[in-house]
């Protein structure tokens, strides 16, 4: 891998699939932490949508399937996790049912399906960087014709959202008033209808207001629509109290509408309009009527409730009919579509009036409510109705009344006079002998006890007309046979008017005709019959044939007594109830009914007990099974056929009624076939469980029951039922990418790994994965930052693995395999090779291909390489991007390695050893040395010396090395590898700069380091200066300081005696690292001096004194040493004279200084002490002036100070002054004219002045 230059950051290309998707934690991550990452991690999302099978269309009411894929990285890779990631999905035109199976509800905040089902807030959880999820998702359709379902997703600040899938919804309504009644009355009445209001499966869903026409008509009566009205004002509710009826009870399910208005339009006409209602797909609608039976499956009740009516205008004709009939209903959809009702066949109740005066004979089911409606009757009927429905094998009952003494009281009717009912059948049904006399008061009141013999049972078992005449059929001529009976259900005291009795008859399907005769002698001693009309009647049961076929009809005709005796017929009427064009009968009227035909009907409802599954998951299904006949009795054969889908694996022996046969089809599917047999109208349940093994997706699951034709179904042909359950695979998938550095820190010039593992953590396979590795780079604003280079030493696969190179300049790779230049996910293009590069530092991006990636397992990709060139602190930021087929979006995710130590340590010391001169180009001599104090090998130890003030960097030259070589081309001592504790040194030569700045130290810096103790300082102020020796280095630097030799005089006067005789001392000093070699003195005697009095009075400390030539020649004088001597002359000349003296030092290694420009030629030098006076020189000369004077009386002589103290010479006392001073007569001062004054010493000092 080359050093790249830095480039300009380049744009990230997984920022292009949702731009502003790569937000801060405000995407919906409620708090996140970091783990061994940066506290600047920045978490970004992605969101992705798409409709599962990309539905063309969805019917209103129905589902339809979608998946989310979420990602959660940081934006450079980093280590983290958001500790609740939450996403909110919104339909518009559906709703959700459920919450997604990946949503938690443990979470804060937990997930919930909210807005009425328009919105579901799902919780993810604890999600860390790097991770991929699927997210699969039901939505019901829920919408007009015209709508179209669209679901969005967000996390909070990146949104996305899925293409509209239309709606086919028709418009459709459907109004429920089929409930037939039978009213028994003698005067006005009131009663209340229930009303149903439906949508038919997959109609549009409504909006405003719903209105529709109640119409009243006569059938027997004439007089319906003048004597019937509602009550004005709102409906009412169906409550538990109101007898139960083939709607639903009003409830949350099917619910009141808020506003409910009937006027009247005209007569028998009545305009109700509702408002305030909810029609759309019922998410829970009621699937139970009032009665207990099954609510038909192809539409949903959306409200229900009651029409109160009266009879206004007393009593209508006895045994009169009449209907109530929905017409013109009208209502909206959402779109605004008009709606009107188009199936008009349940739109109809009829309604049967009995009074007292009048006779009536019709069919009841043993409840005495019409039976359920079922999907193949077209509306529904009730007493004399053309649509009134039995099955082979129900058990019905004949109810006949008499009433024709009704209108008086039993002590009115004479007393011989016959007071008789009587029934027989046309068609395949035979009586039972069961049978229920119905003996009641008009009033309310009950009959205490009946003498016996009141009423009396009798029968006839001998041949009747032939079929379809025998309305015609008299009672009264043929001979009954009296008969007992036994009572089944005894209802208390000794009434019996009322009780379930059985005759004894050994036969009872011998039973031509039943008759039921009351004594009106005994029935009036019965109180209160004796004054209250009442009516006689019976029940009589009757079984339907099991040979009965859809094609027959089974008619009970009656026929009662009336006043004189004379037996009225059916064929004696005139007036039809209702036309039955087709049937053996014309019509039905007050004495004569009909029931139709329905064979057998199968039913199943299939069930799941878990709609969201992953593989491996065990779902239980349950069917509930039946034979439907009405509420008739029988016995009936089915089959189910159950076809298990593949991928939906039946589990052996788990089903709680073992299959008839288990076949398992090529195809992977499984047959499961029951034969079932057993009465009608009992449910059955069956249940079994299957085991998933699909991994995406749906699985239908359908069951068939099948009752074939034949007589003993009824059935002209094959009845079937079907239902289906549905499981989808649950898509809570996630893959996780890691990736980490072998070792975080590791040796320099030793080898790191980069590890990858994708971890698949979702619930079904990826069938591919594909990850690109961008190899850190110089710029690539990830925080690497390197010297020299690295390579690529190997990559290790896990088995199946592809791996490919790209050479590519980095910042130009994108990291989407679908990008361009890449190729496509698993697909790589050209400039992905598979042979890895001939240099291995040119490599830098590696691409990574795997196969099925199963789940639960991780793929781990090694990645071994080395620094070439490293040092300590160099940091490559390494950052990978990977995709896997199922959760498909992008993980992201980097690790970090930098070079340190190796465990080694070094220490250096320089030390300067000589000098061939001190003149520019002359050679300083040094030696370095350098030791590894630790336990572990430096490798590639090298030390480098930068020179510094006062020396040629271009000079340096190591030498005389104990170990390693000089290389010329760095300049560097190239030691290699140093074992543990050892010591090398080498000699080290540099020449003086020319034009070198004497004034101050000669530097030179020196420094060992290697990869792993990297050392480069960028002055010698950085650096540890002349350590004593190498075990004080601390850190890996060293400063030798050398200064050049400079020379330093100083002379004064120490006394003047009264005959001129004056005493000077010299003093000479080196400074600087080094002494001066032949350090030379040259002093200049002043005019008038008597050489024959020159005396040495202090010999000098170092060299010779040359009194003759007035040179002291000191020699070799070493650093910091102070050299004096002293020496005396008698100088004649008169008082007040001024005597100047001059004296100068010079070596071959110090260069004089230049003389200051219109300066003296030697600078008088003074200090408070020699070493100060010795400070102040700048010129290597100092002058001294005196001037002769005679002593001031009494004034001390003076004393020079020691230690240059000279011995007394014996002359006579006198004294010096300072010039300038409180006497100028006799001073001793410093030449004024063209140089600063001397200073001079404290005058109050009790040695006195010295110095001359």
């Amino acid at each position: 891998m080359s050093n790249h230059l830095p480039h300009r950051r380049p744009a990230r290309p997984w920022r292009s699939r949702v731009a502003a998707a790569l937000t801060a934690t405000a995407v919906g991550s409620a708090g996140f932490a970091v783990f061994g990452g940066s506290a600047s991690a920045l978490p970004v999302s992605e969101l992705d949508l798409s409709w599962t099978g990309a539905p063309a269309s969805v019917g209103n009411g129905e589902p339809v399937r979608g998946v989310a894929h979420v990602n959660l990285n940081d934006h450079l890779g980093e280590e983290g996790a958001a500790s609740n990631h939450v996403v909110t999905f919104t339909a518009a035109d559906g709703v959700f049912t459920r919450l997604p199976s990946a949503c938690r509800t443990d979470g804060d905040p937990a997930s919930a399906v909210t807005a009425g089902g328009s919105s579901v807030r799902c919780n993810l959880g604890p999600v860390r960087f790097g991770t991929a999820i699927e997210v699969d998702f039901t939505v019901t359709a829920h919408a007009a014709d015209g709508g179209a379902v669209r679901v969005e997703v967000t996390d909070g600040t990146t949104s996305t959202s899925l293409p509209p899938v239309p709606v086919t919804a028709a418009p459709g309504i459907d109004v429920v008033f089929n409930e037939a009644q039978r009213i028994q009355a003698n005067t006005a009445w009131h009663s209340t209808f229930p009303v149903a209001i439906a949508l038919p499966a997959g109609a549009a869903d409504l909006r405003g207001p719903i209105s529709f026409d109640v119409v009243v008509a006569n059938k027997t009566s004439t007089n319906a629509p003048a004597a019937i009205t509602p009550t004005q004002g709102p409906c009412v509710p169906l409550a538990s109290s109101t007898a139960p009826s083939s709607m639903p009870y009003t409830s949350s399910q099917a619910p009141m509408p808020d506003a409910c208005t009937i006027s009247q339009t005209a007569p028998g006409v009545f305009h109700v309009q509702l408002t305030g209602y909810r029609s759309g797909a019922a998410l829970n609608p009621p699937t139970t009527a009032a009665d207990g039976s099954n609510l038909p499956p192809d539409r949903h009740v959306f409200a229900a409730f009651g029409l109160p009516m009266t009879s206004s205008n007393g009593v209508l004709p006895a045994t009169s009919s009449f209907e109530l009939s929905v017409k013109r209903t009208v209502a909206t959809t959402t779109s605004g579509t008009a709606v009107t009702e188009s199936d008009l066949s349940n739109n109809t109740e009829a309604v049967a009036i009995t009074v007292p005066g009048g006779y009536a004979h019709n069919w009841a089911h043993p409840d005495g409510f019409a039976p359920p409606m079922d999907s193949r009757v077209v509306g529904g009927g009730g007493p004399w109705a053309a649509s009134y429905y039995a099955t082979p094998g129900d058990q019905l009952i004949t109810n006949s009344t008499n009433g024709i003494w009704g209108g008086q009281p039993a002590s009115a009717i004479p007393a011989r006079a016959e007071w008789s009912t009587c029934e027989v059948l046309d068609g395949p049904a035979s009586f039972t002998g069961d049978v229920i006399p119905n003996l009641q008061p008009t009033s309310a009141t009950d009959i205490a006890a009946l003498p016996a013999g009141t009423y009396s049972w009798s029968v006839y078992t001998g041949p009747l007309p032939a079929a379809g005449s025998r309305a015609a059929f008299d009672c009264g001529s043929v001979n009954f046979t009296p008969v007992s009976y036994v009572v089944l259900n005894h209802a208390g005291d000794d009434c019996r008017c009322t009780e379930e009795q059985h005759l004894s008859v050994s036969d009872p399907a011998s039973i031509t005709a039943i008759k039921l005769t009351v004594d009106p002698a005994k029935l009036a001693a019965a109180s209160p019959l004796s004054t209250t009309p009442t009516r006689v009647g019976m029940h009589a049961a009757a079984k339907i044939a099991q040979t009965a076929t859809p094609s027959d009809a089974v008619w009970t005709i009656g026929s009662a007594t009336d006043r004189t005796g004379v037996w009225k017929r059916s064929s004696d009427l005139t007036t039809l109830n209702t036309r039955t064009p087709g049937l053996s009968y014309p019509g039905t009227d007050s004495l004569r009914d009909v029931m139709r035909i329905l064979g057998a009907r199968p039913y199943v409802h299939k069930t799941v007990s878990q709609p969201d599954v992953r593989a491996g998951d065990v779902v239980t299904y349950s069917l509930h099974t039946g034979a439907d006949a009405n509420l008739g009795a029988g016995s009936a054969t089915w089959t189910l056929t159950d076809e298990m889908p593949a991928g939906v694996d039946y589990v052996d022996g788990s089903a709680s009624r073992a299959p008839d046969s288990v076949v398992h089809n090529a195809d992977g599917s499984t047959r499961l076939v029951w034969t079932q047999s057993g009465p009608v109208n009992v449910d059955t349940e069956i249940s079994y469980r299957g085991r998933i093994s699909f991994t995406e997706g749906v699985r239908r699951n359908t069951v068939i029951a099948t009752v074939a034709s034949g007589p003993a179904t009824g059935n002209a042909g094959v009845e079937t039922a079907e239902d289906s359950a549905d499981v989808a695979y649950a898509g809570d998938g996630r893959t996780l990418l890691t990736k980490s550095a072998g070792s975080p820190t590791f040796a320099a010039g030793g080898t790191d790994t980069w590890r990858l593992d994708l971890a698949n953590l979702d619930t079904v396979d990826q069938a591919q994965t594909d990850t690109i590795d961008v190899l850190p780079w110089n710029g690539d604003a990830r925080g690497t930052a390197f010297h020299g280079t690295y390579e690529i030493d190997s990559v290790t696969a896990s088995p199946g693995d592809r791996v490919y190179y790209a050479t590519a300049a980095p910042a130009s790779i994108s990291t989407d395999p679908n990008a361009g230049a890449n190729g496509s996910f698993a697909s790589p293009s050209p400039m992905w090779s598979s042979t890895p590069p001939t240099d291995p530092s040119s490599a830098t991006a590696i691409r990574i291909v795997g196969g099925v990636l199963p789940v639960g397992a991780t793929r781990s990709n090694t990645i071994t390489w080395h620094p070439v060139g490293g040092r300590r602190g160099d940091r490559f930021e390494n950052i990978a991007y990977a995709k896997a087929t199922h959760t498909r979006l992008q993980m992201i995710k980097a690790a970090a390695a930098s070079t340190v130590t190796d465990g080694s340590s070094l220490q250096i010391a320089k030390k300067f050893e000589s000098a061939d001169g001190w003149m520019d180009g002359d050679t300083l001599h040094y030696t370095v040395t350098v030791r590894n104090p630790s336990a572990s090998t430096a490798r590639g130890v090298r030390v480098h010396d930068l020179g510094g003030p006062g020396n040629d960097p271009a000079s340096v030259r190591f030498a005389n090395m104990s170990a390693g070589a000089f290389d010329p081309g760095t300049r560097t001592w190239v030691i290699g590898d140093l074992a543990p504790g050892r010591t090398v040194t080498s000699s080290l030569t540099t020449t003086i700069t020319v034009g070198a700045d004497r004034t101050k130290p000669f530097q030179n810096l020196a420094y060992v380091e290697n990869p792993s103790n990297p050392y480069q300082p960028t002055s010698s102020a950085h650096c540890q200066r002349n350590n004593q020796d190498v075990g004080a280095d601390t850190d890996q630097c060293d400063v030798a300081e050398v200064s050049s030799p400079r020379l330093r005089i100083d002379k004064h006067a120490d006394g003047v005696t009264a005959d001129g005789t004056v005493t000077w001392t010299i003093h000479v000093r080196v400074d600087g690292t080094v002494g001066a070699r032949d350090v030379r003195v040259e002093d200049t005697y002043p005019a008038g001096l008597d050489r024959s009095t020159l005396r040495v009075t202090h010999p000098p400390t170092q060299g010779t004194f040359d009194l003759a030539r007035n040179t002291w020649t000191v020699g070799d004088l070493g650093a910091g040493v102070v050299a004096s001597v002293s020496f005396r002359g008698r100088v004649r000349a008169a008082p007040g004279t001024r005597i100047v003296n001059v004296a100068s030092v010079d070596s071959p290694d110090v260069t004089p200084p230049a003389p200051v420009d219109g300066g003296p030629i030697c600078q008088a030098n003074d200090g408070p002490t020699v070493d100060a006076a010795l400070d102040a020189d700048t010129d290597q000369c100092d002058e001294v002036q005196t001037v002769l004077g005679p002593p001031r009386d009494g004034n001390p002589r003076p004393t020079p100070p020691s230690p240059e103290r000279l011995p007394d010479t014996g002359g006579p006392s006198g004294w010096v002054g300072l010039l300038g001073g409180a006497s100028a007569v006799g001073a001793i001062g410093l030449r004024v004219t063209g140089r600063r004054t001397r200073a001079s010493r404290d005058s109050r000092d009790s040695r006195g002045s010295h110095r001359g």
